[in-house]
C-alpha cells in the first residue's frame, strides 16, 4: 500500500507515501524523479511530489488493479494498464483521462511508450501484444499491429533504444526479441 523513497546511499526510508487503499504495483518517475506516478490494486494512479512528499494528484477511471504504468519520454502522457482489460491515456500537465483503449480481451499486464513518445505496447494475460501508433495532432491512438507468439501472459516489455524493435518477457519463463515492424 506504499510508495517508499529511499535514500541508496545509508539505505534509509526517506519519505513513506503510504495513502493507496491496495497494493502499489508499479512506479515511473517524471520530472527528473522530482515527481513519481503509482498505480495500485485500488484501481487509481497517484502523482506525487516527491520533493515535498505531498500527493498532487489522484487519477481515476479503471474498474480494476492496475499492473502497470509508463510515462512518455516528454513527461506529458501517462499510459496505465489494467485489469479491466483497458489500457488508458492520462494527460499528466490536464490531469485528466484522454483515451480508453479497449482492444485486449484480457488482463493488461504493462505498458511502454517508444523513446520518441510516438509508439505505444501494450501486454496482455492473454499474451497478446499490440503495438499503437500516437498521432502527433493528440489524435486517439490507432492500433498498427496484434503480435501473437507467447504461450502464457506477458509480464513486462520495453523498447530498445532503436524505437524499432522490443523484449518482451512472458509467464513462460522467456524474453523474446521482436521486431516492431514486421510483427
Amino acid at each position: 500500500y506504499s510508495v517508499i523513497l529511499w535514500n541508496l546511499e545509508s539505505q534509509e526510508a526517506i519519505e513513506v507515501l503510504d495513502d493507496h487503499d491496495g497494493a502499489v504495483n508499479a512506479v515511473a518517475l517524471l520530472d527528473d524523479g522530482r515527481k513519481a506516478l503509482s498505480v495500485s490494486d485500488d484501481g487509481t494512479l497517484w502523482l506525487w511530489d516527491l520533493q515535498t512528499a505531498q500527493l498532487l494528484h489522484v487519477f481515476t477511471g479503471h474498474s480494476g488493479k492496475i499492473a502497470g504504468v509508463a510515462v512518455s519520454p516528454d513527461g506529458r502522457l501517462a499510459a496505465s494498464a489494467g485489469w479491466d482489460q483497458t489500457v488508458r491515456l492520462w494527460d499528466l500537465e490536464a490531469r485528466r483521462e484522454l483515451f480508453v483503449l479497449d482492444e485486449h480481451q484480457s488482463n493488461v499486464n504493462a505498458v511502454a511508450f517508444s523513446p520518441d513518445g510516438r509508439r505505444l505496447l501494450t501486454g496482455s494475460y492473454a499474451s497478446t501484444l499490440r503495438y499503437f501508433e500516437i498521432p502527433a495532432d493528440g489524435g486517439r491512438p490507432r492500433l498498427l499491429r496484434v503480435m501473437e507468439g507467447h504461450d502464457f501472459g506477458v509480464n513486462a516489455l520495453a523498447f530498445l533504444p532503436d524505437g524499432k524493435r522490443a523484449l518482451f518477457a512472458s509467464v513462460e519463463e522467456t524474453v523474446r526479441l521482436w521486431d516492431l515492424d514486421s510483427g
